[in-house]
This record gives structure tokens, sequence and C-alpha cells, in this order.
């Protein structure tokens, strides 16, 4: 194995480690709590280093068998590495800790964990919460829960550890932040095999085997990686997670679930064989589906109640349903897809308001079909305008790709277009497009993405053209694989110089053909109408390549003048995209009305991700000197720390945040030391004992006074 961009060398490398045959030394249970602990252990086991980053402490090659903590370590900043441990619960024992765990880390700076064995622990093989930690090739095997990350944030390098046959959860992840999880082997036939929860800007990518992955009420993460033998993944409650280059094999119910959930985006994966569905979404809005492929599933993507998505560019093949069904759901466009199930149908619909072309020229394509409108089944009474058939060959080639089409723009240039899905095999292509023989693009272009699918354009010159019949050609070559198409075109689909004012019927400087193309009356000046209500003049959509009875040319839920506004392109799909990092996407900027190229549109000194989150007014600067939660800590202050505005304690430790900002404590921190336990409830406890002593002091006067009355009354005592 060579090293990668973490820094590990060949010498390092996690294979290595793993291969070495370690004698262990026995040993009791290791608990530390402080770094003034860790320095007289040190010296006490003669471990070495001294807790520098260069001369970590270091814990190495014992055995540990013990029905509680093996290895305990809180609130320590020295630099220290365990490696090469064997951590085992004593299973005739009793419970001599709060937890039975491998490898316990509270509030630690500088932890590397390596080559270690946690096996059989009942609660946890590796615990993290508030702490920094990096490690590789350790395995995990039959616990409880394999790993458990609690409130750990900053990139880590945690990666290439095996996680087996975990009873619950193989991993654990919960309130982290810009948390890396890559290449680790997590299996588990009996649990689950990741739980992400309340998460943010995190990216997983490992394989999954025979368990499934969910991620609940969490934002702006990224997943990959490999699922199989019967695993899958789910999305529920969260916003702005992205899906790509993910694998799932024999997911037993869907591939790839979402569900209530908001801008998700699952492309350039491929799912075989899901029990019940691919791509299942449910009670969910503004979600990307594309670029993925889909064989031998029940149905390929199934929708319910889903609203404003798009399905595009999806490959669907040999489903025993439907390759494309909604079931509920409006506002949804479909278009691109290469469908090729034999079950049911191809596609199915049964919402409302479901569109399944592009408005232009792109509808569906399926094979053993009639070109031109399709009636598509269900109750919705949809229409596929521009359906086309595809040669149920193409399924079988690395690359499936329709024929092209030329659209002309003005008298000087010409779109030409197709559609292209990668099938089987990763590939790159190059294209070369001719007109008469002749090269017509200034260099050839070149893809060398491996997932790389869906419409492509460009813009040919046509100037040099004389009237008459002309043939264009594209060739696209994708491995040792090339695709060519021949077409006739008349002289009447160009406009040349010499005739082309003549004609425009009309004079408002668009052409007639152009006009009647789009539904316009070429017989009236209607240059500066605005039929689609997109801020955008007829010719300004003219000239821009856009359609003019539709506000939204590419589909991406932003209107076309808004894109050409802000400079975005307008046939281009880029909603997704977040240009000023203010975690709002350019469709959040949009919905809001914000500026997608300021992450402080109201110029609060607060970005505008952040005030939507919390529901504050991104184009309001008042609400940052306003406090939502009577905390007395301002918006601003609450974003600048950290903490959540809406809540007087953020991190739920039962100290309010105003306190802990003003006695120095971190107020998203739930960890509470012994000093802020008792610098928090001095008063309480002050008071506590003021009254007990003046209690006391009442009881001895009523018992002094009660002893004189005896005595003055010669009672005996």
């Amino acid at each position: 194995m060579t090293g990668d961009q973490s820094g590990i060398t060949d010498a390092e490398s996690p294979e290595l480690v793993k291969e070495y045959s370690f004698a262990y030394t026995q040993h009791d249970p290791i608990n530390i709590t402080s770094d003034t602990e860790f320095i007289a252990q040190a010296a006490l086991e003669g471990w070495s280093g001294n807790g520098s980053s260069a001369n970590p402490f270091l814990i190495d090659g014992y055995n540990i068998t013990h029905k509680g903590y093996k290895i305990r370590i809180v609130n320590v900043a020295a630099h220290f590495r365990i490696s090469n441990c064997y951590l085992t619960t004593n299973s005739s024992g009793m419970l001599l800790d709060s937890y039975d765990d491998g490898i316990c880390l509270i509030n630690v700076s500088h932890a590397s964990v390596v080559g270690n064995e946690m096996v059989n622990n009942e609660n946890c093989g590796i615990y993290v919460e508030s702490s920094f930690i990096d490690g590789y090739g350790n395995i995990l095997l039959e616990n409880y829960r394999g790993i458990i990350l609690d409130n750990v944030s900053g990139v880590h390098n945690l990666y290439y550890n095996d996680v087996l046959n975990s009873t619950d959860i193989s991993v654990w992840m919960l309130n982290c932040n810009n948390f890396l999880f890559r290449q680790h082997y997590v299996s588990s036939p009996t649990g689950l095999g990741m739980l992400i929860q309340n998460s943010y800007d995190c990216s997983i990518s490992s394989i999954f085997d025979n368990c499934s992955v969910e991620i609940h009420d969490s934002a702006n993460c990224n997943v990959g990686g490999e699922f199989v033998n019967g695993s899958g993944l789910v999305i529920e409650g969260c916003t702005l997670i992205s899906v790509s280059g993910l694998s799932a094999i024999g997911p037993s119910d869907y591939g790839i679930l979402v569900s209530r959930s908001t801008q998700i985006s699952i492309s350039q994966s491929t799912i075989e064989s899901a029990g019940i569905a691919g791509i299942g979404g449910i009670d969910s809005s503004s979600c990307n589906y594309s670029s993925n492929i889909i064989t031998d599933c029940r149905n390929g993507i199934l929708l319910s109640n889903e609203t404003s998505s798009l399905i595009a560019h999806n490959y669907i093949y040999n489903q025993t349903e439907y390759g494309i069904q909604i079931n509920s759901g409006s506002g949804n466009f479909v278009y691109a897809n290469l469908v090729g199930s034999y079950g049911y149908g191809y596609i199915f619909d049964e919402g409302t308001n479901n569109c399944w072309d592009d408005g232009l020229l792109l509808g569906n394509f399926m094979v053993g079909i009639e070109d031109g409108e399709y009636e598509i089944p269900g109750s919705a009474g949809s229409v596929d305008r521009f359906a086309r058939s595809i040669d149920p060959s193409a399924l079988y080639d690395p690359i499936a790709c329709t024929d092209p089409l030329l659209r002309i723009i003005n008298e000087n240039e010409a779109l030409l277009g197709w559609v292209l899905w990668r099938t089987h095999s990763p590939w790159s292509y190059a294209y070369e497009p001719y007109i008469n023989g002749y090269y017509v693009a200034s260099d050839r272009g070149f893809d060398h993405s491996e997932n790389w699918v869906g419409s492509w354009s460009i813009v040919i010159d046509i100037s040099h053209l004389p009237p008459g019949c002309h043939t264009y050609s594209l060739s696209i070559w994708g491995w040792s694989y090339w695709y060519y198409w021949e077409a006739q075109l008349s002289s009447f689909s160009f406009y040349y110089p010499s005739f082309y004012h003549s004609q425009d019927e009309d004079s408002d400087d668009m052409f007639d053909e152009w006009e009647v193309a789009y539904g316009l009356d070429p017989r009236i000046d209607d240059r500066y109408f605005d039929p689609d209500s997109d801020d955008l003049s007829n010719i300004d959509e003219m000239f821009i390549g856009t359609d003019p009875l539709n506000r939204d040319s590419d589909f991406d839920l932003t209107p076309d003048g808004w894109e050409v506004l802000y400079g975005f392109s307008p046939v281009h799909y880029d909603s997704h995209e977040d240009p000023d990092s203010d975690l709002l996407s350019n469709l959040g900027e949009y919905l809001h009305g914000t500026d997608p190229w300021d992450d402080d549109s109201d110029s609060d000194l607060i970005i505008d991700g952040w005030e939507v989150l919390y529901f504050l007014n991104p184009l309001n600067s008042s609400d940052a000197n306003q406090d939502f939660d009577s905390d007395t800590l301002l918006n601003i202050y609450e974003f600048h720390l950290g903490t959540d505005p809406n809540s007087q304690d953020s991190d739920s430790d039962s100290i309010p945040d105003a306190w802990e900002v003003a006695h120095g404590f971190d107020p998203a921190n739930a960890t509470v030391t012994l000093h802020e336990f008792m610098s928090y409830n001095s008063p309480f406890i002050n008071t506590a004992y003021l009254t007990l002593m003046a209690v006391a002091g009442v009881m001895l006067i009523i018992d002094r006074k009660w002893k004189d009355f005896q005595e003055y009354h010669g009672w005996e005592r």
C-alpha cells in the first residue's frame, strides 16, 4: 500500500500493522484523569515519550481483560498513542465501572489509536467524546457498539479500521461537525452499520457489508462508499446531503431512502437488486436524483408525496415493476432518463403537475416505444411530449447515447446537444463534431470523470455555410468504442446574413422561425414581452438561449432571470452550488431573497445560512442584536460562540450559556468539570450551609432554655 494524503507511509500502513504478531503483556485497567496523572503514571510504568507532539506518551502491547473501562483517559491535553493492545471484557465478572468500554476518551486533545483489538466489550469498543482522535488499523470485533463519536469536531484521521459483528450499532456519530469517516470496513449482520445524528459538514466513505447506514437530522454531509449484501442508506429529516459514487448491491428494501428531507442530491451512484426500489423519496422536496445506474430492482425510482424534485439522466434497466413510479406528489421534473424496464411498465404517475420532459427537446428514452408523445400510465394523465425510443443493444455497451440534436441560436451559431449514460464500466470520452466533413469546434472536448453522465452541448459556428442541404455529424469515443451519427438538415433551418433580416416579419429583431418554434407571434413586436414572468424579455431569452415560455429553462428551481441577474447560467443545473460558502445553496438564496455572492446579505456579521438555520432573518440586520432565548446573549454573540440562539442551554449540561460565558467556560461543551459544577452551584451550596448553621444555632438556644427551665423547676433530667 502506498501513502495517502494523511501522511501515512508504507512502513506505517494499517495493513502492515495488522500483520505483526505481538506478545501482549497482561496489565490492569488504565484510568487517567489529568495531565499530572499521565506524567506520574508514565514515569511509574516506564512508558516512553514526554507528551509532546514529536514524542507522545506510548501505551503499547497490553492485554487488559476487565469488566469496565480497559483504558480510560479524561481531561488530558498531552499527546499520547495507544497501540497494539488487546482489550476485552471479563464476561464472568461484575461491572466495576460505569461502562464496559475498550478505549474511552473524554475531553482529550491529542489521541492516536493504532493497531488495537477491542473484542466483546459490553458497551463500546472505542468511545470518544469532545476529543481529537486519529487512528487506523484497529479491529473492533463483536462489541455491543463498535465506535461512538459524541460531540467530536474538526478534521480527524480515523480510517482503515475494521468494525465487525457489533450487536447494536457499529458506528454511532452524534453531534459531530466536520468529521471524516473514510476507508473503514463495517460488517454487522444483526445491527445497524452506522447511525449519524445531529451532525454537520461530515464526510462518510467506507465499505458497509450486510448492514445499513442511517442519517437523521443532519446537514451538509457527503456520503459515498460501497453497500453490499443487503445494506442500504436511509436519510431522514436532513437537508443538503450529497450522495455521490455510492454502490449498493442487494439491499433488502431501498438502496437509498430519502424521507422528510430537502435538497438531497443523489448522483453517480450504482444500485442493484433492491427489494422495494433503488431510490425512494417520501415526504421530501427539492431533491436531485440524477446520473445514477439502477438495475434489477423491484422499482427503479419510487416517489411518494415528493415535490419539486429533479429526476434526470438516470440509467434504469430491468426492474420487475416500474422504472420510475410517482405514487403521489407534484411539481417534479422527470426527463432524459433511459428506462429499459420490462415489468409493469416504464414509467407511472399518480401525482399532480409533474413534468415528464424538459419543455423543449428532451423527454425520456425507452426501449420499444414509438418516438413522440407518450401517455404515461396512472391517474395523473401526464404526457411525455418528447419520448424517444432507444436501441436495446445500447444497454449493454459502456456508453448509451442519443442521436445528436441541433438547435439554431442565430444566423451565426447553432447548439449541438446529446445525452449520454454510463451503463456499466467507468469510462472517459472525447467528442468531435463535424459539418460537411469539417471540424467545427475550437478544440476537442474531453471528460475524464469515470462517472460522467448527463446532457452535453456545444455551440458550433455555421456562419460560413451557404444556403442548401448540409450534413452534420458527431463522433463520441469512449474506451475502444466509436459512436457516429449523421443527419440531413434542410436550408430553412439556418439563418444566413444574406437573408436573415428578411425573415423577421414584425421587425422585432427576433427571427420568425424562433418565434414560431416557441409559440410567439412573428407578426407583432413582442421583443419586450415576458410571458413566463422570469424577468427576462423575449429578445433576452433568444440571445441567452433560454425558453421564453419556461421561467426555469434548466429545471434547477431557480428562475432564469434570477440566475442571469447573479451571473449564473440559466441553462446549467447549478442550484445546489454555494459560491459564497454561507451554508445556503443557490436555491436557498433564491427562496430567502439573499445574495448568492455575499455570505452576509444584511451585513450584520452573521452568515446567511446560520440565520436561516436558526430562524433569524438574513435580510434584517436588527435581529443580530436581539436575544431570542432571553439568555442575555445577543444573537450575534451566539453565532460567534457556536451556541443555539433559541436555547438558553445549548449543550444541555443544565448550566445556562450566559453563565458559562461569563465565567470562562465553553457553552458548547456538554462536559461539566468539578470546578465548573462547584462554581455554578456555590450560591446554592452557601445558602444551604448558612441555613443549616442558623437552624443549628436556634436549636442550641432552645436546648439551653429548656435546660434552664428544668433546673428552675427542679425537674429531673
